[in-house]
């Protein structure tokens, strides 16, 4: 907690302070009478509240008569602020057209791209990058050819999104994709799937028309710890959909490696 305070008097190489009274945020004028924050540590079973005389770091925030009295003080590390950054996720996207006339010109794809990085980047889940984007059409490309592009250990990825593009006729094409993928994938999450279709019909209610598909591959040279977890999807709803598990994807991402992982309770 950090609490609004008024300088006493300095004695001893010591700030002795008050506190400005009720801490709400709407009290302001507490606030504008403060000569400083005084930062009080979370309670504990043994230690529930401060008490007078105790000592406590003491964030001075207006220039007072003690100022130029004290030895400054930098402070290294901020529990608040963190000191490990977060670490991003690296993903390839595949754009999937029903046929090679029906593809989406590039400026659309650029825009959905752009729409797929800022859904998985957070503040906890960090900022998400796409290393890579291919495009595929159905009509030239068989979905065996596209698979081995998704294993191939020479892009290393945390995810792969497959976008497959919707335009009259390509809903059977989507779900035979999603047909062949779910054979393909190992550590198939229905679970995930599912958020990810209620996120993505929030988002554009036609996306429930279409299939979604979660599953781990494993890379080419068949190490499970650089193989990357797969979504196919359609362009319905793209955001809403993968924005609606991005709290959940490296954790099961962590799982489906089978690295060990932390449990918080």
């Amino acid at each position: 907690e950090y609490r609004r305070v008024t300088v006493d008097r300095f004695e001893d190489g010591k700030i002795y302070v008050s506190s400005t009274g009720v801490q709400r945020s709407s009290r302001l004028m507490s606030l504008h009478r403060a000569d400083g924050l005084l930062v009080l540590p979370q309670a504990t079973p043994s230690k529930q509240k401060a008490l007078a005389g105790e000592s406590y770091t003491l964030l001075l925030t207006f220039e007072t008569h003690v100022r130029g009295a004290i030895k400054a003080v930098k402070v290294k590390e901020s529990k608040h602020l963190g000191t490990k950054p977060k670490t991003g996720s690296r993903i390839r996207v595949i754009h999937l057209a029903a046929s090679t006339k029906s593809s989406q010109s590039p400026p659309s794809l650029r825009a959905l791209d752009a729409e797929i990085e800022k859904s998985l980047s957070g503040s906890k889940s960090g900022s998400a990058q796409i290393v890579a984007t291919q495009l595929f059409a159905r009509d030239a490309t068989s979905v065996d050819e596209m698979y081995q592009s998704i294993v191939d250990p020479g892009i290393p990825s945390e995810f792969v999104i497959v976008v497959c593009s919707t335009t009259p006729g390509s809903l059977p094409i989507q779900l035979d994709t999603c047909s062949h993928l779910r054979i393909k994938l190992t550590k198939i999450s229905d679970a995930i799937a599912q958020k990810i279709r209620q996120g993505a019909a929030a988002a554009e209610p036609t996306a429930a028309l279409y299939e979604v598909v979660v599953g781990f591959a494993a890379a080419s040279d068949e190490s499970t710890l650089n193989g990357s977890m797969v979504i196919c999807l359609s362009d319905r709803g793209t955001g809403g959909g993968l924005g609606n598990v991005r709290g959940l994807l490296k954790h099961s991402l962590n799982v489906a490696r089978g690295k060990a992982h932390n449990a918080h309770h």
